[in-house]
């Protein structure tokens, strides 16, 4: 993007795994979302995991309670591993969650990859987790677009007759991006377009938005940044806990990424 392009800001909030269990019941997330609501902010996302060694939340059922409990505040999922899922119930899952918030759905995907226990539990080869990704994103637009009502859909891994889905979504088409920051995610992101910057720095990112640029289809591309955020009453503490807590989800050094995609610090800084 040339330096003349002027981008409209704004600013959306993640929900992730929890470092211990949440309180039971839910109350935490009908607070989460109608103060998120509240403040002004654009969007609420849930991130998607099935089995980690932090607890977290399933993705969609965490966005229906979102959306019962708000009114204007658009809900996503940043991202969802569709490739985890069965792609005809996911799909059904996706449209019933647009047509009953009205059409303010936002659907992020990725592949993810960084945890072999849940794929196994799923049955799902990982090696393979790009390619069922990027069918089960054909399926989806397929059947949310209604020509599945009249064309069948034959895939390698996927096949259906002729369906319809009813009820329909409210919005034509899927609002998506596609998160990552690998050559593949890219080039994805440039299909869809649609990109979720994930675990990149700033200049990485500007990079391949110059790459996006020269690549996507004709039309609005969205483009997010999602950083990772921990405020603490000391900058000090705000790392430590950013690095222990990073550190035992992603079985990693998490030290050397803090400065690159973290925001971390006291109140004052952090705003």
């Amino acid at each position: 993007m040339n330096a003349q392009t002027q981008i409209p800001r704004t600013y959306s909030l993640t929900c992730g795994s929890f470092p211990v269990d949440p309180p039971h019941g839910c109350g935490f997330y009908i607070n989460l979302a109608q103060t998120v609501e509240r403040l002004g902010y654009r969007a609420l996302y849930a991130s998607d995991h099935l089995y980690i060694d932090n607890p977290i939340g399933e993705c969609l059922t965490t966005l229906a309670t979102y959306i019962a409990v708000t009114t204007h505040l658009r809900i996503g999922s940043g991202v969802l591993l569709i490739a985890l899922r069965n792609p005809a119930v996911v799909t059904k899952q996706l449209i019933a969650l647009d047509h009953l918030s009205g059409g303010r759905l936002e659907i992020g995907v990725g592949v993810g990859g960084e945890f072999p226990e849940e794929w196994a539990a799923a049955g799902v080869d990982p090696s393979n987790r790009g390619r069922i990704t990027d069918e089960y994103l054909r399926f989806l637009q397929h059947v949310w677009t209604g020509a599945s009502g009249q064309h069948s859909f034959e895939g390698r891994y996927v096949s259906a007759p002729p369906i319809s889905a009813a009820p329909s979504p409210l919005q034509a088409t899927p609002w998506m991006v596609i998160g990552g920051r690998g050559p593949a995610a890219i080039a994805r992101s440039a299909r869809h377009n649609g990109w979720l910057a994930y675990a990149e720095s700033v200049e990485g990112v500007s990079r391949k938005l110059a790459t996006l640029e020269d690549r996507r289809s004709a039309g609005r591309f969205r483009a997010s940044y999602m950083a990772f955020t921990r405020v603490e009453d000391t900058t000090d503490e705000a790392v430590r806990r950013t690095r222990e807590v990073l550190g035992n989800r992603y079985r990693q050094d998490f030290n050397k990424y803090i400065d690159r995609f973290c925001i971390v610090g006291d109140a004052a800084r952090v705003s």
